[in-house]
């Protein structure tokens, strides 16, 4: 396979997996019916300032109140105050403008896809351990899901979040800010560093390869795992799981240099998502 077919894998697999999961897509309000007949636009009416003002201090007190979320949110407002502002301000008008009622959760996801867009890239400079720590706090989370859903656990390794994962982010706070304060560390420490490193070669995905089928996965299990979409004909879900920790694992344990460009490439194109 040639090193662009790998590539597109990468794209597919690792970094549409933790795409999802440092902002779990969240199910929005599905469209409205189409009319049958042309109505006539009504024109928005801007919020009061004094509204503006008051969502604003709404948002930042619920997430400072949000102990899991609150150190997150005091290090990203300390680091960039004025980018947080603006990560504020966008969520205010979002809210006003849905009129829907927002949550904690629903607010930090947003700021962490806002982050990820901005600086995400940095996160791909940074050192081996605080690159490191972006895959645990996946495998965790992946764990975590695998004994409560094993559905949920193939969404969450595939890229595909949905309604059911902010349920679960809401039940394990924990766990969501640990993939959040790890991507927020290695942008700073990639900030700091500046360690460039060239995309992965044909041989560090051969190593890969090789080493998923030494784990004993099969074709479909690694098609699966590398192209980031779900088998046809399918596979169990428990299986799919299975398979998706021993993904992670395969990649811990590669030589230092073939994991970490598979790392920092997968993190790079994150940001582009």
């Amino acid at each position: 396979m040639t090193t662009l077919n790998h590539l597109r894998l990468v794209f597919l697999g690792l970094a549409a997996m933790l795409a999802g999961a440092l902002a779990f897509g969240l199910a929005r309000s599905p469209p409205s019916a189409p009319r049958l007949l042309p109505q006539p636009a009504a024109l928005p009416v801007p919020p009061s300032p004094a509204r503006v003002a008051r969502e604003r201090a709404l948002i930042e007190a619920q997430l400072a109140e949000t102990v899991d979320y609150a150190g997150f949110s005091r290090k990203y407002a300390a680091v960039w105050p004025a980018e947080w502002s603006a990560v504020v301000d966008g969520l205010s008008s979002r809210r006003l403008a849905g009129g829907a009622p927002g949550t904690p959760d629903i607010w930090f996801a947003d700021a962490l896809r806002d982050l990820r867009r901005s600086r995400g890239i940095l996160a791909a400079k940074a050192g081996a351990a605080a690159l490191a720590r972006i895959f645990d706090s996946q495998a965790a989370t992946l764990a975590a899901l695998s004994v409560l859903d094993k559905h949920q656990c193939v969404d969450f390794l595939l890229g595909q979040q949905n309604q059911s994962f902010l349920e679960f982010s809401t039940r394990h706070r924990g766990l969501v800010a640990a993939m959040a304060n790890a991507a927020l560390d290695a942008i700073l420490d990639g900030q700091a560093n500046n360690i460039s490193r060239g995309s992965p070669s044909d041989a560090d995905f051969e190593l890969l390869e090789s080493a998923l089928r030494a784990k004993g996965l099969g074709k479909p299990e690694i098609d699966a795992l590398l192209d980031g979409r779900y088998p046809e004909p399918p596979l169990p879900d428990e299986r799919l799981c299975e398979a998706g920790a021993i993904y992670l694992d395969v990649l811990k344990d590669l030589p230092e240099e073939t994991r970490l460009r598979l790392y920092a490439f997968a993190v790079e194109l994150m940001s582009r998502l």
